[in-house]
């Protein structure tokens, strides 16, 4: 983390100044595209000097989905260190092109540019503190969303500097990989925070509400109503996921629970509507959307400790409307376990509801008042299950089968680096994803096989298919 006597200001100073007067964003896409697992890099910069900065990736290369990320450590000089998350393009060039469709970049950046900013000034506007409503998110640096000029391609200047959380003790927990899931207290900490999180997002959303209901939205916010899938969803479940997870119940005498699946396959277009999610009623906000086990970290008091004190939420590129029992169900039907569901969930609901409701009561919002009560949301939750338990299924396998994570689900290996002089740059970007290449890697995930020789993976599948058709 830099010095702690240099302010966010400073920070962001620096870091803008790197990426606007070097050609560090292409040079860490070229890292990327070269697989090189360190690279050290010198420049001379106005107002510092020179410059010695290290890059090496944050995670394996190809493990992050939309894009490719590193840590960049650098020291000044004239003195100083600084340190920023950074994430760049993606090297291949049918996962940008996945990014592009589902505006996954342009989400993120004004995210961090614009909708967190947002709520930040509302609470201060309300003379409210991060201790009394917390924001758990990373500073944001530095961001630059390239787009060509003609709109239909993404430009290499593209890059997005974060603070890096691992630096101030923040971690994934392990445990959502395990057999029994994360504990209890995991989970409270999680709720905690997106009910704070969603307590700030209903509270701006609502800015924008029209006496008659219908929202003004800015125009940049209008990419949050868009679905950010790529390819329908409702097309992927009926052909590469739900087949063979219904295969998978049947090899395990689930047969009654293996036709209740199946008996949802005529109802996937209604269960994946787009329009439904957008509004969704007075608690509708900007979700985080992607908030599974690798998108959020954990603070504890030490290395040692597994007590968590603090979640924090990573990665927007999905953010987008809805209800808040989206992030709230993604995150524990694809972390816990079915014991933990029958013992925890319910309470959890409602500890979720209730810091929610307090933390809208400091910024001006009292659900009583409004005729919503406990039993409306806890309704409202139990309505999206079957949604969640879909959007869960998804990620299971990538999350509890390593061998699953790295480019699973493309298979284009043009790096739009090598044609960057080429005509083809030109091209509609989404004219270079390959869908079925996507579909085949899919099918890599749900495979029946696959999926019964992993013991984990098809225990926690096979629990959460039938714990959803339980509790409805």
């Amino acid at each position: 983390m830099a010095s702690a006597e240099k302010s966010v200001n400073e920070i962001q100073k620096f870091w803008k100044t790197v990426f606007q007067q070097t050609d560090l964003t292409q040079k860490l896409m070229k890292i990327a595209e070269n697989n090189n697992p360190l690279t050290n890099f010198e420049f001379d910069l106005s107002g510092y000097g020179k410059v010695w900065i290290t890059a090496k990736p944050a995670v394996p290369l190809g493990t992050n989905f939309m894009s490719d990320v590193f840590i960049t450590d650098a020291s000044v000089e004239i003195g100083g260190q600084y340190t920023g998350f950074v994430k760049v393009l993606p090297s291949n060039s049918s996962r940008l092109a996945a990014g592009f469709i589902g505006g996954s970049y342009q989400r993120e950046s004004i995210v961090y540019q614009q909708w967190l900013p947002e709520l930040k000034e509302i609470r201060y506007s309300k003379n409210l503190t991060n201790f009394e409503v917390p924001l758990n998110v990373a500073e944001a640096y530095f961001v630059n969303f390239a787009l060509s000029n003609d709109g239909n391609r993404l430009e290499n200047e593209t890059v997005c500097v974060l603070e890096d959380l691992k630096r101030k003790g923040y971690r994934m927990t392990s445990s959502a990989r395990s057999a029994e899931g994360i504990d209890f207290n995991h989970a409270k900490v999680a709720l905690v925070t997106y009910a704070n999180y969603h307590a700030l997002s209903v509270a701006n959303q609502r800015r924008f509400v029209k006496s008659d209901g219908s929202r003004d939205f800015p125009s940049s916010y209008e990419i949050f109503r868009k679905d950010p899938n790529y390819i329908n969803p409702a097309i992927v479940y009926r052909t590469i996921v739900l087949p063979q997870y219904i295969k998978v119940l049947r090899h395990f005498q689930q047969g009654e629970v293996a036709d209740w699946l199946d008996g949802l396959l005529p109802d996937l277009e209604k269960i994946w509507n787009w329009e439904s999610f957008v509004d969704s009623g007075p608690l509708t906000c900007l979700l985080h959307g992607d908030s599974w086990n690798n998108n959020i970290l954990f603070r504890y008091p030490s290395e040692a400790s597994n007590e968590p004190e603090e979640m924090a939420l990573i990665d927007w590129q999905i953010a987008r409307l809805g209800h808040p029992s989206h992030d709230l169900g993604y995150f524990l039907f694809s972390s816990t376990s079915s014991n933990f569901r029958k013992q925890h969930l319910d309470e959890l609901f409602t500890e979720y509801f209730t810091a929610l409701s307090i933390a809208l009561g400091k910024l001006g919002i009292d659900l009583s008042k409004e005729g919503y009560s406990q039993a409306k949301f806890l309704e409202e939750v139990k309505q999206r299950y079957i949604l969640m338990m879909m959007i869960a299924l998804f990620i299971l396998p990538i999350l509890l089968d390593n061998s699953k994570a790295k480019d699973h689900t493309l298979k284009n290996e043009n790096a739009i680096s090598k044609n960057s002089d080429k005509p083809v740059q030109q091209e509609d970007q989404s004219q270079e994803l390959d869908e079925e290449g996507t579909k085949n890697g899919w099918q890599s995930l749900f495979e029946f096989n696959s999926v019964i020789s992993n013991p984990l993976l098809s225990q926690r599948i096979v629990e959460l298919i039938t714990d959803v058709k339980d509790m409805l």
